[in-house]
């Protein structure tokens, strides 16, 4: 099942970024997160379909970023063999992979520190204080020796850190950037604590005026220093995702646990089949087609785009894909 051009397979193996979920185990339980409800609660890709997937995305040359997510990458125990596969394989594809940073280490696998891997560590608080009723599993004092470690190993570079923001470690927020700035770590983000439907008893840790007031402030602060990127979302112009097709023509398919196919971030939960079989190809070259060649069927499909917040101010929920979910 090879790339040519013009082919079915050519649109979807010329996307810039391809989401893959490796494995939904994780060492750490979060209020916040959907991921222990999920479908394949627990579970990891075999080893089979992992060694198939590198064979299929080196047969067709992808040279985008493959991210990695869902579950906690570190627990994958073929995460090596994927990584350094793909590496030696395709000499300009990128990794993006996500964690909590409990496992990071500077004596990981040498390939992890290719200057074509970026980690993103998620820190949900600065001190252990702040992590309470939201996150259990996780030292927030080892994961930030944990990032110590790897930068004074030289790998600052190989890094961005992501402060999920609530009211109760808001405060916090200089010294979260104070210690990025002081590790020379290049890109900083703060994101607004996302709560889904069905998670109400997470309102009480919304982010007031007040709060929002603050961060506005500390993006200031932190434009005074040495990043070449800080993205604070709740200063920032919106940014409209579910826009992302219909106004860019931009796309990220998704490559489930089981090899099945989404065709994009948002819309998870449409799959179009397995992604060893011809046909899952037709039904995602076809969507794709019609999808660029018609805007108002563009804009229906974005429209329904789970990204962003309802009018509750609530993200919405696959239940298809997360049946562990009770409302």
């Amino acid at each position: 099942m090879v790339v040519s051009e013009g082919s079915i397979f050519s649109n979807f193996f010329s996307s810039k970024n391809l989401f893959i979920a490796l494995t939904y185990r994780c060492n750490a339980f979060c209020e916040k997160c959907i991921t222990r409800y999920n479908r394949f609660m627990n579970q990891s890709m075999s080893k089979d379909n992992c060694e198939k997937l590198i064979n299929l995305l080196i047969e067709n040359n992808y040279s985008g970023t493959i991210n990695l997510g869902s579950g906690e990458s570190l627990t994958y125990e073929f995460l090596p063999y994927f990584v350094d596969s793909l590496l030696n394989g395709l000499p300009e594809v990128k990794f993006r992979i996500l964690s909590n940073g409990m496992l990071f280490s500077s004596k990981l696998s040498e390939s992890f520190f290719s200057s074509r891997v970026t980690w993103g560590i998620t820190l949900d608080g600065f001190y252990n204080s702040e992590l309470q009723n939201l996150q259990k599993g996780v030292d927030i004092e080892i994961v930030k020796d944990n990032i110590i470690s790897v930068c004074e190993a030289g790998f600052s570079g190989n890094l961005y850190l992501n402060y999920t923001m609530n009211n109760q470690n808001v405060k916090s927020l200089k010294d979260y950037i104070d210690f990025a700035s002081k590790l020379n770590i290049p890109k900083l983000f703060t994101t607004e604590i996302k709560i889904y439907e069905g998670f109400k008893h997470l309102d009480k840790y919304r982010l007031s005026e007040n709060d929002k007031s603050f961060i506005k402030e500390m993006k200031k602060y932190a434009q005074l220093m040495n990043f070449k990127y800080a993205y604070f979302d709740t200063a920032e112009n919106e940014f409209r995702r579910n826009k992302c097709f219909n106004h860019q023509g931009y796309v990220s398919p998704i490559i489930d646990m089981d090899c099945s196919v989404a065709f994009c971030y948002g819309q998870e939960d449409k799959l179009l089949g397995n992604i060893f079989e011809a046909e899952t190809f037709r039904k995602w070259n076809s969507l794709y087609e019609k999808l660029k060649s018609n805007e108002n069927a563009a804009e229906n499909w974005c429209e329904k785009c789970s990204s962003l917040k309802d009018e509750s101010d609530y993200f919405s929920v696959p239940l298809s894909l997360n049946p562990y979910l009770r409302k």
